[in-house]
């Protein structure tokens, strides 16, 4: 952890360094090449279990013969599994249940993003936040990881992540898994990430983002955790990648382009909650992949939008190290919480002074930071 000095919070000396928690896991190059086949085998053999799915439930009344025993437990324990969570539990990624435990504390996710590695790094008017809720000055300015106790569980809060990059393996890492100790720098708060619906669309794959403490990124589910009337709970933090699939089409090595404009809705949400919004902004993202990008008016285009509208995924192609991303570091700078009066139904007006407040956040701490993170970075593009 790198240490800072914090007698003058606001102003940044030549000399100081932001307050940094790292990876703790070993790293070795073949380690992690032999866990991205792993994952990659994984990843096809659950594809093929979909389909088989399909198959045994289109061919099972027309199967004879020896295996036909085999076929007919393996149906029957298909038709039970889809009853249960189609019927029984069709609210369950609503409700967002399953949350950490063993999966999200597993020691794997260490070695995984350490191959990058990936850093949270805490900023100056965070560290401030922290004082003026009754931190002692003496413990912040010793800067260890137990003298920073967090932010109060006295409220919720909604983390929006950018830029998107084409992963998010900052955010998988600092918010979604323990790899980076979430738990010992926020000890009073709940993550949960947001992400596609369509990860609980599929079996198992919708198992797997129930134990990891993931939320379908629908405005139901979404507030769901904010409101403490609905859900009956402070101390929840929800991140969600604001600029989505458009902002990850705008991926590029070079720049920083988020997809703020045209987005309302989370500032919208933060209101009628009466939730803080956290602005985090990370650097190293968008420097993990290459992206091949088709033309408009091409084959490949329209097979891209074809997918696209089937799927409501983008197709994107793209490439690094084989399969695994090219080693750059990701330093994920977690701002301070923007507070949000609750308004039941608030106006435009409203909605517009805490986006402005928001993106003047992310500027600053933009401005502030690259200097550290990434010297040779532009300037930070909103479309």
């Amino acid at each position: 952890m790198l240490e800072t000095d914090c007698t003058q919070p606001g102003v940044l000396k030549p000399i100081d360094k932001p307050v940094c928690f790292d990876t703790h896991g070993k790293f070795t190059s073949i380690c992690y090449h032999f866990q991205s086949l792993l994952g990659f085998f994984l990843a096809h053999l659950l594809f093929f279990c979909q389909f088989y799915y399909i198959y045994l439930m289109i061919t099972w009344p027309w199967n004879f013969g020896p295996s036909h025993i085999l076929r007919s437990i393996l149906f029957i324990l298909l038709i039970s599994y889809t009853a249960f969570y189609t019927v029984m539990e069709r609210n369950t990624a609503f409700r967002g249940m399953y949350l950490g435990g063993r999966i999200r504390r597993a020691k794997a996710w260490n070695s995984v993003f350490s191959y990058f590695p990936v850093h949270m790094v805490l900023s100056d008017e965070l560290i401030e936040c922290a004082r003026q809720q009754n931190i002692s000055s003496n413990l912040v300015s010793t800067q260890s990881e137990s003298a920073f106790p967090g932010l109060p569980a006295d409220k919720n809060y909604l983390l929006g992540y950018h830029p998107h990059g084409l992963f998010t393996m900052g955010a998988a890492a600092c918010f979604g898994t323990e790899a980076v100790g979430f738990s010992k720098v926020f000890p009073e708060l709940r993550p949960w990430c947001a992400v596609h619906p369509n990860f609980f669309k599929f079996p198992l794959l919708r198992e797997f983002a129930l134990f990891m403490g993931l939320l379908g990124a629908t405005y139901n589910e979404i507030r769901y955790r904010l409101d403490p009337k609905i859900c009956g709970q402070k101390g929840n933090l929800v991140l969600v990648a604001v600029g989505g699939a458009a902002e990850m089409l705008e991926t590029r090595p070079d720049r920083y382009t988020l997809y703020l404009k045209r987005r309302f809705g989370i500032f919208k949400l933060a209101l009628q909650t009466g939730s803080s919004l956290i602005p985090c902004l990370s650097f190293g993202d968008t420097k993990l992949y290459n992206i091949i990008r088709s033309q408009k008016g091409t084959f490949m285009r329209k097979v891209e939008q074809l997918i696209h509208s089937w799927t409501d995924v983008p197709m994107v192609l793209f490439y690094a190290n084989g399969l695994a991303p090219y080693r750059k570091p990701i330093y994920a700078v977690v701002g301070a919480p923007i507070p949000c009066e609750r308004v039941s139904n608030p106006t435009r007006e409203q909605v517009a002074e805490v986006k402005l407040k928001y993106v003047e956040a992310l500027r600053k701490m933009f401005d502030r930071y690259k200097i550290y993170f990434d010297p040779d970075a532009g300037e930070l593009e909103m479309v």
